[in-house]
């Protein structure tokens, strides 16, 4: 099948994640199921009695305005191993599911069609639905398991979208690119989307329960790896047409975003003289004072609190 044949038959199986704190991919296998990484997903709490999560929906880019979303989704299978987690999705959805290329074989060299979500400017906006292209280099192990190597660009937001074969079938998941170099990135082999699928469908209600609960319990840990650590200077980075602000409560941050988003410059303006909040220049020195207080701000390192409550700075004088 063409790169376009591909595309058209699968981009709106192919669903954006958003939550509290960034962003990812998933795709459709079956009836209201989707699969997608475990660490798109680690962030985002749920409900331990129910699976369901808080604040993690699902949509889909590239279909028409009513059926693009949000869709409510819970945790309905997840492998942190092997860094994948199957969700179903709660509110109906008639999305088709991607075919699945059962027995596959390695091949070196064969072309591959990744459909994602990746980030831009360092996640501040989405390209939704796009397209990349590229082959199968080699296979690599990553932390003693087989992964595929990928020669094709792929950023933060890929994660957990499919890489189809040259016949139009999912042949892996996207997990990872290298830091370091161009257009080397990794996926999971197809065959462990194929197994974590079918045990999703047969887990316990028992093992579904504890791991709800597991999965709660580690949502501090891996939010806390995203936090900068107290008493870090940092510089806030951020592209010239964006605003970074700093509030001393989510609300009156989610205020200010939403006044950003909307182009309201009256009500952001506003809103800063009134003390609640402070825009911050880009190439401001900061220092964190708190970090499980609550900013929004675009740091060195590429962490972007948000709406996620991780950190608090202070402007250094």
């Amino acid at each position: 099948m063409s790169v376009r044949e591909i595309v058209q038959a699968n981009e709106q199986s192919v669903l954006l994640l958003r939550g509290a704190v960034g962003s990812g991919t998933g795709f459709i296998v079956g009836d209201q199921l989707l699969v997608t990484n475990s660490h798109v997903v680690a962030v985002a709490a749920l409900n331990p009695a129910t699976g369901e999560f808080k604040d993690l929906r699902a949509y889909s880019p590239a279909a028409s305005a009513n059926r693009r979303g949000p869709y409510r989704v819970s945790l309905l299978y997840e492998d942190p191993d092997w860094d994948l987690a199957v969700l179903r999705i709660l509110d109906r959805v008639d999305f088709r599911p991607v075919a699945m290329a059962r027995n596959y074989q390695f091949q070196r060299g064969e072309a591959v069609t990744i459909i994602g979500n990746p980030g831009l400017f360092n996640g501040v906006e989405t390209l939704e639905t796009a397209v990349s292209t590229g082959i199968l280099s080699t296979t690599h192990p990553l932390q003693g398991r087989e992964h595929y190597q990928l020669g094709a660009a792929v950023n933060g937001g890929n994660s957990g979208g499919p890489v189809f074969g040259e016949a139009g079938q999912v042949i892996g998941v996207v997990v990872s690119k290298s830091l370091s170099e161009d257009e080397i990135s990794f996926c999971i082999p197809v065959r462990e989307a194929i197994r974590a699928t079918a045990e999703a469908r047969s887990i316990s209600a028992r093992s579904q329960q504890l791991m709800w609960k597991e999965h709660e319990s580690r949502v501090p840990k891996a939010i806390a790896n995203l936090a900068v650590p107290s008493g870090s200077v940092v510089t806030v980075t951020n592209p010239p047409w964006a605003y970074v602000f700093i509030a001393s409560t989510a609300d009156d941050l989610i205020e200010a975003s939403e006044y950003a988003y909307a182009g309201n410059t009256i009500g952001m303006q506003q809103l800063i003289a009134s003390g609640r909040v402070m825009m911050v220049d880009s190439g401001t020195k900061v220092q964190v004072i708190d970090s499980n207080m609550f900013c929004a701000v675009k740091i060195l390192n590429g962490l972007y609190a948000g709406r996620t409550g991780l950190v608090s700075i202070q402007c250094l004088k």
